[in-house]
């Protein structure tokens, strides 16, 4: 127990593994798994909460690409996590930062069914797929364009697994 293995994440930073002794307690970097990367290139994620058109309060991730000036409009990826039951993080995502760095903002969203946010959020999914979960997703692509940022009619949705599923039907639901 006197030496502990710690490994830290977060939008910017693939990871990266520390060695910490409770004795001295001193915390020495070993090693990182992106040093070859600059944190400076990568794009940072801003947490956001909207209320969806029922007034369900709905939270998720919007990444602004670092590469575009703020006043310039830029396209806009809806990337949909599987599941649905499973959820988007506050961490480093290889599928994000590519995305960003082409140039597009990425949107995640925590719709109700997602798991981490308790049991009440997680079964207010619950044979939901093809409904509120989808305008759960539609809402906050329609949240992030309202906030400005965006090119309203260069939006696009992508996923795989349930995110996949959710790529075919919002559409459908949505047709613009």
């Amino acid at each position: 127990g006197r030496l502990w293995l710690l490994y830290a994440i977060n939008d910017i930073d693939m990871g990266t593994f520390y060695l910490y002794d409770r004795e001295s307690n001193k915390l020495k970097s070993l090693f990182s798994n992106s040093t070859h990367i600059p944190r400076q290139a990568m794009s940072e994620s801003i947490p956001i909460t909207f209320a969806a058109r029922d007034g369900y309060e709905v939270s998720g991730y919007i990444t602004y690409p670092i590469s575009v000036p703020e006043t310039q409009n830029v396209p806009l990826v809806t990337l949909v996590h599987g599941g649905p039951h499973s959820r988007d993080y506050w961490t480093y995502s290889s599928q994000v930062q590519m995305l960003a760095a082409q140039g597009y903002a990425v949107l995640r969203v925590n719709f109700r069914g997602s798991s981490g946010y308790g049991t009440e959020h997680s079964a207010a999914g619950y044979k939901r797929w093809g409904d509120l979960i989808q305008h759960d997703i539609i809402d906050a692509t329609k949240y992030v364009i309202s906030q400005g940022g965006i090119t309203a009619d260069k939006v696009c949705i992508m996923g795989g697994s349930f995110g996949g599923y959710s790529a075919v039907m919002s559409p459908i639901i949505e047709p613009d």
